[in-house]
């Protein structure tokens, strides 16, 4: 701006008036930007921009889908066969009609052993070790889709 005021008010208030007609040029050139306004070079790099985005984002929705098919919900494994045989091999397929205790221990590790006779007249033994807590553990093999588990 040429400055021509005698006093530093003067000076102050036209370098005020400069920046007030400044600031309302950039505003109207910056809102009135649309793609007539622009080079067609910047048109261009902004086109390869947005094709490396929309490249980006079917990539990342590739892994996204890639992921949810090999992934697992808790609703797939209650759901499957595996499951249900796993569960029929650890729940009683029969009402139980009776049990008792046919030998008993109070030693530290010693041997209770219980009789329980089923709807079919069919008698099991069961053992339990004092201090000791049955461990039943189901885990996934990822390899055969099966759900597993081992006891002890």
């Amino acid at each position: 701006p040429n400055i021509v005021g005698a006093t530093i008010e003067e000076q102050t208030a036209q370098i005020n008036n400069y920046l007030i007609q400044l600031k309302e040029t950039l505003e109207f050139v910056l809102t009135d930007i649309s793609v007539d306004n622009l080079s067609q070079e910047l048109v261009t790099k902004l086109n390869e921009l947005g094709a490396d985005i929309e490249k980006s984002n079917e990539e990342r929705e590739e892994q996204l889908n890639q992921v949810a098919n090999k992934s697992i919900t808790v609703s797939d494994v209650i759901n499957s066969s595996a499951f249900a045989t796993a569960l029929d091999n650890v729940t009683p397929k029969e009402y139980l009609v009776s049990a008792e205790q046919i030998q008993t221990s109070d030693e530290p590790e010693g041997i209770n052993i219980y009789a329980i006779e089923d709807k079919s007249g069919e008698i099991k033994q069961f053992t339990v070790k004092n201090g000791k807590t049955p461990i039943v553990e189901f885990s996934v093999n990822f390899d055969t889709g099966n759900l597993e588990y081992t006891t002890s």
